[in-house]
């Protein structure tokens, strides 16, 4: 897949565009790319997703713990479904003020040439969102380029949309959001020095920083999950959580992982942490001894969990 952060690096074959924020890529955005490649066929083109960064919630808003998906990412699993191109327009205030028709005609028509269109039910576009599918259709039938609309894409009767997979990792179900993704959920960080509390009750844990701060971390608990280092897989207990046993007074958010079966000093290591499922709730015990035995009753669980169920990445 070729990455274009500029119009001048542009050049493609009869080209089949869907565009929009892809945060995610999930389910409801890989039905639309499915069908690029339909029209791809039929119009001998390229597909091409046209897509913007930051995310309009980093310009306009607070994006701490928001997005699904880093730029990179979402690169990443576009080349994966089989995108010909990445067209990354920067966002800005100054963009977000074009008028739906300067967008048609300025950006579709003259800069990409585009065959054809094809976009999401709910797709909104150009200043306050005043562009909609009846006025992109009428601009396709005037400079002669193709419009196709794709309805909304379901999960056993659930919409799949980003803002729904946000609400389900806030709140611990990865089920439900790693089922709408289409893949498991996850984020890369780098392993750092904490208190080193977990090593004198023996099950030592790698506190990890997350890499992006505007990614969604998963809101507090335990996870069955997994961890990527050096590009080998290992089974994993995550906690996420402010440690309430141990530190008491300290109301920020930590993220660490015990590696079953893994013993390596991997500090400073840039590593890959998936969530799978919620085991339980954080909590506060009484003791380090009550900790230390709901997590070994948390690794039996993922020993368990893993043995039933494969994890897929992309």
């Amino acid at each position: 897949m070729k990455i274009h952060n500029s119009f001048d690096t542009f050049i493609a074959k009869n080209p089949i565009v869907t565009i929009g924020m892809f945060d995610g890529v999930h389910t409801g955005h890989t039905s639309i790319i499915q069908q690029l490649h339909l029209a791809k066929k039929e119009y001998n083109g390229e597909a091409v997703v046209v897509t913007f960064w930051p995310h309009p919630r980093m310009v306009f808003g607070n994006s701490s713990n928001f997005i699904l998906t880093t730029i990179d990412e979402k690169c990443a699993l576009l080349k994966t479904y089989g995108v010909d191109h990445c067209i990354i327009i920067p966002f800005s205030e100054q963009f977000s003020r074009i008028s739906a028709k300067d967008y048609i005609t300025h950006i579709l028509y003259e800069k990409i040439k585009v065959a054809k269109i094809i976009i999401g039910h709910d797709h909104r576009y150009g200043y306050k969102g005043e562009g909609d599918f009846a006025l992109l259709k009428k601009y396709g039938e005037s400079l002669g380029f193709a419009v196709e609309e794709i309805p909304a894409f379901e999960i056993e009767t659930t919409t799949v949309s980003s803002s729904k997979i946000r609400n389900a990792i806030i709140h611990g179900n990865l089920e439900t959001a790693n089922t709408l993704l289409g893949y498991t959920y996850s984020f890369a960080g780098t392993v750092i020095h904490g208190n080193k509390i977990g090593r004198t009750i023996g099950v030592p844990t790698a506190n990890i920083s997350a890499e992006s701060k505007e990614k969604i971390i998963p809101g507090n608990g335990v996870y069955t999950g997994a961890i990527r280092i050096k590009n080998k897989y290992y089974n994993a207990v995550i906690s996420v959580g402010i440690n309430p046993t141990i530190n008491t007074n300290n109301e920020s958010i930590h993220v660490e992982a015990h590696i079953l079966d893994f013993s390596e000093n991997i500090y400073n290591e840039t590593v890959r942490i998936y969530f799978i499922h919620k085991i339980r709730n954080e909590r506060t015990f009484k003791n380090l001894t009550e900790l230390k035995n709901a997590i070994q009753n948390d690794i039996t669980h993922t020993r368990n969990y893993h043995k039933s169920n494969s994890l897929k990445i992309i």
